[in-house]
């Protein structure tokens, strides 16, 4: 519950903090840096699924944002942590495109789409290239980071 706690804390500190480019068909979330730890922890998950409630309390989108995508989050990271397993020759960053996959149907579907009406597909793009861009980025930082503090041990990202 720790790990869940802490990671929620600072998904929701950094969504809070940079409200304004947080929502919306051309957001960036600086968040989503810290998803790319999904493959290191399955208790961070949750922690993105708490944080995203939370954070999402301040969306225009209302329920379609707040209520539906803590869901995509906690499923996105999910499925990052699985596919953290995969060994695709080639395709180190697996776990980066289908974590991103899920949150941008999620966000183009629930909160844009329903929520907001814009076009789904301009949606589905601009969600999914700030999220490939931004957990790509955690990848490459964070992950290494957390290795050299945590070690590669069983629970640690492959």
């Amino acid at each position: 519950m720790v790990y869940a706690a802490v990671m929620g804390a600072l998904y929701f500190v950094m969504v809070a903090a940079l409200a304004p480019v947080s929502f919306g068909v051309l957001q960036f979330r600086a968040a989503n840096v810290l998803k790319a730890l999904a493959v290191c922890r399955p208790e961070f998950a949750l922690g993105f699924a708490l944080g995203d409630l939370f954070a999402n309390q301040a969306s225009p989108f209302g329920v379609w944002d707040w209520g539906v995508m803590p869901v995509f989050d906690l499923l996105g990271a999910l499925v990052a942590w699985w596919l953290r397993g995969v060994r695709v020759r080639g395709l180190p960053w697996l776990s980066v495109v289908g974590q991103s996959v899920i949150i941008a149907v999620g966000v183009a579907t629930f909160p844009l789409r329903l929520g907001g009406g814009f076009p789904w597909l301009a949606s589905f793009v601009s969600v999914l290239v700030s999220s490939l861009a931004v957990i790509g980025v955690g990848t490459g930082i964070l992950l290494p980071a957390y290795k050299a503090v945590f070690g590669d041990g069983s629970s640690a990202a492959r």
